[in-house]
C-alpha cells in the first residue's frame, strides 16, 4: 500500500469517527472523480434542467449527514459509498422534477436551472481548479447568491455575462454579436464581475478570474 492510500485510509477512519476536517479532505480528493461519474450518469434530456454540479452538491451534503454510518474499509469502498449516495440523490431529484412538472412548475424550474448554470460557470472561474473545502460544501449557497446577483445587473452586462459564462462564447464572438470592441466587452465583464464579487463574504476567500 502506497503512502497516499495509507493517508486516505487514515482520513476515512477519522471521518467515520466524526472528524469533519478529514471528511472535507476526502471530498476534495474525490471531487473530480465524483463529478466525472455523475456526468456519465445524467442523461442528455436531464441536462436541460439539472447540472451534474447540482447532483454533486446534494451528494456532498448527504455525505456529511451520513458520515457516522461510514465503514472504514479503504478508498475504493469510500468511493463506492459516495457513488451510491449520488445515484440515490439523482433519482430523488429526477422524481422531484417530475412532480413539479405535474404541478405546472416546469417553466420556473427550467428558468432557475438556466440561471444556476450560468452562476455555476462564473463560480468555477472565481474558485479556480483547486476550490477550498468550504467552497465545495457551500457551493450551492454561493451559486444561489451569484444567480440572485445576476438579476440585479443592468440588461447589457447581464446579456454579455450570459454569453460569456452561460453560453461559453469568446470575447471576439461577443464583440461581433454586440457591435462592441473587444476592449469594451472586457470592460463590461470586469465591471459585472466586480459587482458579483461583492456578494462573496470573506468566508469564501479571494478568487481570481481569467477573461
Amino acid at each position: 500500500m502506497g503512502d497516499r492510500e495509507e493517508e486516505l485510509d487514515q482520513l476515512i477512519q477519522n471521518a467515520s469517527a466524526g472528524d469533519r476536517g478529514s471528511l472535507e479532505a476526502l471530498l476534495v480528493h474525490f471531487h473530480d472523480p465524483m463529478l466525472g461519474f455523475i456526468q456519465k450518469s445524467v442523461s442528455r434530456g436531464t441536462l436541460q434542467w439539472l447540472t451534474p454540479e447540482d447532483v454533486l452538491q446534494e451528494t456532498l451534503i448527504e455525505a456529511f449527514r451520513s458520515a457516522r454510518t461510514l465503514e472504514p474499509q479503504g478508498s475504493r469502498a469510500f468511493f463506492s459509498w459516495l457513488k451510491k449516495i449520488a445515484r440515490t440523490r439523482l433519482l430523488n431529484m429526477i422524481e422531484a422534477h417530475r412532480a413539479q412538472k405535474r404541478g405546472g412548475e416546469r417553466r420556473r424550474v427550467t428558468h432557475l436551472a438556466s440561471a444556476n448554470s450560468t452562476a455555476t460557470s462564473i463560480l468555477h472561474h472565481l474558485a479556480g481548479r483547486d476550490p477550498a473545502p468550504s467552497m465545495i460544501v457551500r457551493r450551492k449557497e454561493v451559486v444561489n447568491a451569484i444567480a440572485k446577483a445576476l438579476t440585479r445587473l443592468d440588461q447589457v452586462p447581464k446579456e454579455i455575462i450570459e454569453m460569456r459564462f452561460g453560453k461559453g462564447l469568446s470575447i471576439q464572438d461577443i464583440a461581433a454579436k454586440t457591435g462592441k470592441s473587444e476592449g469594451a466587452v472586457k470592460m463590461v465583464i470586469n465591471r459585472a464581475i466586480k459587482e458579483l464579487r461583492e456578494i462573496l463574504d470573506d468566508g469564501f476567500g479571494k478568487y481570481s478570474i481569467t477573461l
